[in-house]
């Protein structure tokens, strides 16, 4: 989640202005897994410092 918060304040933001909100791609296996807590805790607080709807998108 760090290098997606990272990508956000040093380009994403910057590129995209107006974006309300932002689809993230990620592998579901792993400690990334969509259905583990700690993922869905971690997009959570992004979308609570960005304000961006964000939607999660895995295979």
């Amino acid at each position: 989640m760090t290098a997606i918060r990272r990508w956000w304040r040093n380009m994403g933001s910057g590129g995209y202005p107006e974006a309300t909100k932002l689809l993230i791609t990620a592998e579901s296996g792993g400690s990334n897994a969509s259905r583990r807590r700690l993922w869905k805790v971690a997009l959570q607080r992004l979308t609570d410092e960005t304000g961006l709807a964000i939607r999660p998108h895995s295979r």
